[in-house]
């Protein structure tokens, strides 16, 4: 019978990487931790980003993988290896969407928008016109593959015979690149903004 190679808990995590997605919103979680094994042989984690999932976090929290976890879910999904060590490992999330992100291409966006139709966009029956923006929202596209985004940007409704105070400029399909967030898979105007679980960043 042919023993079974021995890796080391050390050897896993030097080559064990893990990677924040999503945004805090302000009344839940909306983002997810991942990890990735980049060694040679190719090892199997199973289920070990259900462990640390749907915590809250936020940039600069640290995730301690835990190597009870770590060498349970190795085993277990890894059978033609031995798994020996211990000691757990600490990483820093960081690339989550927060209060900082920068906006100004969403705004530049619906500011073109506005341009193309001379300041007049329709809305159900009725013609309306852009304000003044007043705030800006973010959150996770659940609609979506992967790991994108939607915001509405909230702006005064300038049509005097109109009965809304405030319009809402909805695009969803975005990405967050570099600290931006950039792209618009759809762009569209309402009278109303569900924005309890998004995270304010104007």
């Amino acid at each position: 019978m042919k023993e079974r190679k021995t890796i080391s808990l050390s050897s896993v995590y030097s080559n064990l990487k893990m990677k924040a997605e999503g945004v805090k919103s302000k009344h839940k979680s909306e983002n997810s931790i991942q990890f990735s094994y980049t060694g040679k042989p190719k090892l199997d984690l199973g289920d070990l980003d259900d462990s640390y999932d749907n915590k809250g976090y936020v940039n600069g929290n640290k995730v301690t993988v835990k190597a009870s976890i770590l060498l349970k879910k190795l085993r277990e999904n890894n059978p033609d290896y031995k798994f020996t060590g211990s000691g757990n490992h600490t990483y820093t999330v960081s690339g989550l969407v927060d209060k900082s992100a920068d906006y100004s291409k969403l705004v530049n966006h619906v500011d073109s928008e506005k341009k193309k139709e001379d300041s007049k966009i329709v809305y159900s029956t009725s013609i309306t016109k852009l304000g003044d923006l007043q705030k800006v929202y973010v959150g996770r596209d659940t609609y979506s593959d992967g790991n994108k985004y939607e915001a509405i940007l909230v702006y005064t409704n300038s049509d005097s015979d109109s009965d809304e105070k405030a319009l809402y400029c909805k695009l969803d399909g975005l990405t967050f690149k570099n600290g931006k967030l950039q792209g618009a898979d759809n762009y569209r105007i309402t009278s109303d903004g569900d924005v309890d679980d998004m995270l304010q960043l104007k």
